[in-house]
């Protein structure tokens, strides 16, 4: 954990999604993870985040407790002002804030605490990162209003719970987020499961889509981009072994399942951790069409940089080489 006194504007991510996304599942993981910084953690109510009962019960009554990891945990309990006031008053103040926004709440609304006067120079908003539960976000949104405003506020999408529905139902799903919130980042996963530096990497100051970024030329430290790949058609096992070869160095991380030209029936995992990658049997496709469906890490406009849709667009098989 580091020590050293934050830079100011302290960022503040904010985290939003309707009830049962999966917000306190990535709260969780956050908490118990080695985060290397003093973060804190602004969420509703301690008893549904795994919390040990002691620690939560020896200062109950400040609502607000530090965790071995450096992170500080707070309860929403009363005025947000009040909370923030609290954080940049203690001698250690956080390096980064996180926000558990309700589930019914319009983060812009949230968001807006920051641009009171006293806070101007202290905090600034990092970005709104939107959970959403691709099997039911859509027949909810035909009911409840904020879901749709909750995307539309975004600059990153976590379409959760992947693993509930076909591969056709998530590309529906991505279309309508991409429709609603243009400019938003998207991460398909299941679990909450979110890197971490990618969640906090989020820097409104910076245009998260990689598509955008060739036409930006701003350095912007340690942040990290992300891009989604899905295609229908199987992937010649070959071409995309050198496609990844290829990548740039700025290419740090890539996983999901890819459905190989040779093997058409059959699951592949795909992981790639810098140079190395391995595509391993990952079970059949059961009852969904098969679809390769990729997430990419990388530094801020490695994608351009690597040229990787023009790459992947070389995977293909070609029809007569299909069994």
């Amino acid at each position: 954990m580091t020590t050293s006194a934050p830079s100011f504007p302290i960022p503040v991510t904010l985290i939003a999604g309707f009830l049962g996304a999966g917000k306190t599942t990535l709260l969780n993981r956050i908490l118990r993870a080695d985060l290397g910084m003093r973060l804190a953690v602004l969420i509703n109510d301690f008893g549904a985040v795994n919390i040990d009962a002691q620690l939560v019960d020896a200062d109950r009554a400040g609502q607000m407790i530090d965790l071995p990891n450096g992170c500080i945990c707070c309860t929403l309990f009363g005025s947000l002002i009040d909370v923030f006031q609290r954080l940049l008053n203690l001698p250690q103040p956080p390096e980064h804030i996180l926000i558990e926004a309700s589930g019914v709440s319009k983060p812009h609304q949230v968001a807006s605490v920051l641009d009171a006067g006293i806070f101007r120079s202290r905090l600034r908003l990092a970005g709104i990162v939107t959970l959403v539960d691709v099997e039911r976000a859509r027949r909810l949104a035909q009911v409840i209003l904020p879901i749709e405003e909750q995307i539309e506020a975004s600059d990153l999408v976590v379409l959760n719970k992947v693993d509930l529905v076909d591969g056709q139902t998530l590309a529906e799903v991505q279309a309508w987020v991409a429709a609603l919130a243009p400019k938003a980042g998207i991460f398909a996963t299941s679990y909450a499961h979110v890197p971490i530096p990618v969640l906090l990497g989020i820097d409104r100051l910076d245009v998260f889509h990689a598509e955008d970024r060739a036409d930006h030329d701003h350095d912007h430290g340690d942040h990290f981009a992300t891009w989604t790949w899905t295609e229908a058609r199987p992937l010649s096992r070959l071409a995309l072994e050198a496609a990844l070869a290829a990548l740039s160095p700025s290419v740090y991380r890539a996983k999901g399942f890819v459905c190989l030209d040779d093997a058409p029936g059959e699951r592949y995992l795909l992981q790639l951790v810098g140079p190395r990658f391995s595509l391993e049997p990952a079970g059949g496709w059961g009852l969904e069409a098969p679809l390769s469906s990729l997430v990419f890490i990388g530094a801020p406009g490695a994608f351009a940089e690597a040229s990787l849709p023009a790459l992947l667009n070389h995977c293909f098989a070609a029809e007569g080489d299909r069994p």
